[in-house]
């Protein structure tokens, strides 16, 4: 199968982790991300999924507006899935919906919001992305951003940081694995370590904490900065330009080891190709990681 290289990374952006790989010795497997989203990228307003937010991101061309790429409601806009992923996306925005604010079900002011994230009641201005969601603030705690539930901790409008725009959301970049180079690959025996763990309370009383891991391998915060920066300098956008937010697919082990089709950068020509697209399957990611030792 024919992969294109702007379907998993912004044709702006490809020499960005081409010199992130030279510079740091590393293989960049990015996971597939989709036209739909990246056609979003550096446009004003719009900013790329966060780590704390699953919901999915709508995969079907709508009338009047296409909101294709963009995180919205598959129970206000089921138009904008396809079946199969309209599927996924209910169970999941589920476990995110805790964390939207949907005006649509309480009348309340925008400045009375304290959840990161808002759903426009309908009819209301850019009634054309009804059922869209918006990222509108930030928490900080000891320095970092932190993404927190309103109610359940009693937070108030003195926690958060309240953003001088609200922002749609587009698809951010999955890294799948960061491998260092001249050295043997076993995804299942990735080294990693947990770095800026996010917990929320848990919306059902009485349960625990839910906890959203973000396991990292060494190379991680740096690679990270240093390709955010770049974005960063390219589309003069800051919300906009935190494209990778987390950790690799690999670290996280069992069933979430795919094989799936990803977008390799080497820092040394593997099959004469700086840049290479992998099919799926575990018999392709193989050959590649054996070139790699």
């Amino acid at each position: 199968m024919y992969l294109v290289q702007d379907e998993f990374v912004h044709k702006t952006h490809i020499p960005f982790f081409m010199d992130a790989a030279k510079k740091f010795k590393c293989h960049i497997l990015v996971r597939h991300t989709g036209q739909s989203s990246l056609r979003w990228v550096g446009v004003p307003g719009v900013s790329a999924k966060r780590g704390d937010l699953k919901a999915k991101t709508a995969d079907k061309v709508t009338e009047n507006l296409d909101i294709s790429g963009l995180v919205c409601s598959p129970y206000l806009r089921p138009d904008a899935f396809t079946y199969d992923r309209l599927v996924k996306a209910k169970k999941i925005w589920m476990e995110s919906k805790y964390m939207i604010t949907d005006l649509n079900e309480v009348d309340i002011p925008l400045s009375a919001v304290i959840t990161p994230y808002i759903i426009r009641a309908k009819n209301t201005i850019l009634s054309e992305y009804f059922g869209c969601v918006e990222l509108v603030n930030d928490y900080r705690k000891e320095g970092n951003i932190q993404y927190m539930q309103n109610c359940y901790q009693g937070l108030t409008k003195e926690s958060l940081v309240r953003l001088d725009k609200p922002y749609f959301i587009h698809g951010d970049y999955d890294l799948y694995a960061i491998i260092c180079d001249g050295k043997e690959f076993d995804p299942a025996k990735a080294e990693w370590h947990n770095e800026n763990d996010e917990t929320y309370p848990n919306p059902n009383k009485g349960d625990k904490n839910i906890v959203i891991a973000n396991r990292v391998s060494a190379l991680w915060r740096h690679l990270s900065i240093y390709i955010n920066s770049r974005i960063q300098d390219a589309h003069q956008e800051y919300y906009g330009s935190i494209m990778i937010q987390h950790g690799s697919q690999v670290n996280l082990g069992g069933d979430k080891i795919t094989h799936e089709k990803v977008l390799a950068f080497s820092p040394r020509a593997i099959n004469g190709k700086f840049v290479q697209c992998l099919d799926d399957g575990k018999v392709e990611h193989d050959k590649y990681y054996q070139q790699i030792g």
